[in-house]
This record gives C-alpha cells, structure tokens and sequence, in this order.
C-alpha cells in the first residue's frame, strides 16, 4: 500500500512537473518572440530613418535642379515660340540647353530591401516609398536617354532648329519628372 501511495505521488509529481516545464518552455518562447519582434521593429525604425535622410538629401538635389531647368525652360520658351511662328532664331541667342542631372542616392533603399527588413514597416509606407524610388528610377532613365540621344547622329545632323526643339523637349520632360519627384520626397518625408 505504501508502494501504490508514492508512485501515485510520483506520478501527480511528475504530472506537475511536466506541466510546468511545458508552461516554462511557451513562456522562454513567447519573451523569444517578443525580444525578436523588438529587435526587427528597432532594425525597421532604423532603415526607415535611413531612407528618410536618403530621401531628403535626394530633395534638395532634385530641387536645384529644378529650379535650374526653370530658369533655362523660361529662357528658352520666347525662342521656341518664334520657331513655332516660322520667325529665324535671333542671332545672338545661345542655343544650347543646359541641362542639371541629379544623381540621386538609393543605398539606404537597398540595403532596407537586401536585409528585409521592409517586411517590418507598415505597408502603405513601404508602398509610398517604393513609388518614389520608382520615379526616381523614372528620371536617371530619362537623364540617360538625354546623353544618349545628344550623343547620335541623329541629334548631331539635324539643323539647329530641330536640335533646340527637341533639347526644349526632353528638358520639359525632365521637369515634369522633378517636380513630381518633389512632391513625392515631400509626401513620403512628412508621413
């Protein structure tokens, strides 16, 4: 009898044991979880704030340039109107067109994108940022194909004329891009 009485205890004491081990184990388990939730929650604030600045440095680029092409389209425009008209282009017109490229920053994107640790941001704020390094991608696309085609045959045998209207073109394009991109940096860093 005494025999039945203490493995009948052992067994209530290994019962117990087993269902505290079980409750020690899922606690260890979910501080795990939690110190990693914590961990890739401090890595997404950090890339975040790396983009941001990113983004930042990547407007005041885009800006000057802007700004630049401003004056340039403003300078250009009256002649182009008088080719438009069948009128000579006046003499002492420059006709070249200047154009600024901004090469603008993606590090900070990347390597967000290389370590995933975009999965740990809000989706709305990844899909807001990945827009604008879209448009960015857009403009270095653009600015490429500038030098390209100024580089042809085709640009370089046309007359002067077409040369400008063309050059006048793409630099509205440009424009176009940079100020979009403006409003996009301007988005994406307040939110």
């Amino acid at each position: 009898m005494l025999g039945q009485r203490l493995q009948r205890t052992s067994i209530r004491r290994l019962a117990l044991e087993a269902v505290f081990l079980v409750i020690a184990v899922l606690f260890a388990l979910t501080v795990d979880e939690a110190w990693e939730d914590y961990e890739n929650g401090e890595a997404a604030n950090l890339a975040l704030s790396r983009i941001l600045l990113e983004l930042e440095g990547n407007e005041n680029l885009i800006s000057e340039a802007n700004a630049q092409h401003g004056l340039e389209i403003t300078r250009v425009q009256p002649v182009l109107d008088l080719l438009n008209m069948q009128k000579p282009i006046p003499e002492d017109f420059d006709i070249d067109v200047g154009f600024q490229i901004s090469i603008m920053r993606n590090t900070a994107w990347e390597s967000a994108q290389i370590t995933d640790v975009l999965r740990h941001l809000p989706y709305q704020k990844v899909q807001k940022l990945a827009a604008v390094y879209s448009l960015q991608e857009l403009y270095r696309n653009q600015t490429m194909q500038i030098f390209n085609y100024q580089g042809s045959v085709e640009f370089i045998g046309a007359s002067t004329e077409v040369q400008l209207q063309s050059a006048f073109q793409r630099l509205l394009n440009i424009y176009a891009i940079e100020q979009a991109l403006h409003e996009a940096y301007t988005l994406s860093i307040s939110n």
